[in-house]
């Protein structure tokens, strides 16, 4: 008697991307209520960014049964000629893995399922998350914009 096999999951699945989305939801609540956290807020930010591009990673494979290319990026490699191919091929990163579309062409794709204040609020946090990486936040009500953010990100999703 044959044993069945069981197929394996693709580990592009919409739930593994939903559950890893809620996974940095978690860690980004659970940074930011430790009050004495030095960059808690940048923190938090970071990890809630994620999290909403995982989660809208994942609504745009749940909507298009799974078609990993609806996530991936895409680039026309230049040819010996200095010239662009027509040709369309994976983006790689540095490591050589497949690269998937950023957080913004994701809400693109999803721009008649999100409300705007959602999109709004999800650009505010890639400013706030962008300058928390790549150098500094300098406002003074930084601590209280970012509770704001906390609070509509955790709501919603």
């Amino acid at each position: 008697m044959a044993v069945k096999k069981k197929p394996v999951k693709s580990s592009s699945s919409p739930k593994l991307l939903y559950a890893k989305s809620e996974a940095a939801l978690l860690g980004a609540i659970e940074i930011y209520n430790k009050p004495n956290f030095l960059y808690r807020e940048e923190l938090f930010t970071i990890l809630i960014v994620n999290a909403w591009e995982l989660f809208l990673k994942s609504k745009i494979l749940k909507i298009n049964n799974n078609k990993l290319n609806t996530i991936l990026a895409y680039e026309h490699p230049k040819k010996k000629d200095g010239s662009r191919s027509k040709a369309r091929v994976i983006k790689r990163n540095r490591s050589g893995q497949p690269m998937t579309i950023d957080i913004f062409s994701a809400l693109k794709k999803l721009t008649n399922q999100l409300p705007n204040n959602l999109r709004d609020n999800i650009e505010a946090m890639v400013e706030i998350r962008d300058n928390a990486i790549h150098f500094r936040n300098e406002n003074a009500n930084f601590a209280a914009l970012v509770q704001g953010y906390c609070q509509a990100s955790v709501k919603t999703m």
